[in-house]
């Protein structure tokens, strides 16, 4: 008696994981591809995701400097932001993350929540490597609305 409780409950767990799944698309990687970009070069643009994530870790092929947005109009206001120079509040900069060397990979802690109001996040991303380099950046996230 207690086998079959023990597996009925395991089989309403995995029920109750693969519906979760099904509604949000579980967690998954978000890869933006920058291209080959010569050093302190910086590619912008724009990748579909869903309504509603959370950043849990981003991972970069070589040292670069990462900003994520709401909008085309919030990156390109920060555009001409040098690095060091703090932005400004309420400028709708989602994450600035600078990888390094020793440091191309990093969970996000607290993790980073962001919105789409129109199923893109829009990126800025500035090689730092003292080369020519392809710049991919990849992030773990959870889909928080459809």
């Amino acid at each position: 008696m207690e086998s079959n409780l023990a597996a009925t409950i395991t089989a309403i767990g995995e029920d109750i994981k693969d519906l979760r799944d099904a509604q949000l698309g579980g967690r998954t990687t978000l890869t933006i591809n920058a291209g080959t970009l010569a050093s302190n070069a910086t590619a912008q643009g724009a990748i579909a995701v869903p309504a509603g994530l959370c950043l849990r870790k981003i991972t970069t092929s070589v040292s670069c400097r990462v900003r994520l947005y709401p909008s085309a109009s919030a990156r390109n206001i920060d555009l001409s932001r040098q690095l060091g120079v703090d932005y400004i509040q309420g400028s709708a900069l989602f994450l600035e993350f600078y990888s390094t060397a020793a440091l191309l990979s990093a969970v996000l802690s607290p993790a980073i929540a962001c919105y789409s109001d129109d199923d893109f996040l829009y990126y800025s991303i500035q090689n730092l490597s003292p080369s020519s380099a392809t710049v991919t950046v990849s992030f773990d996230h959870l889909p928080q609305e459809l």
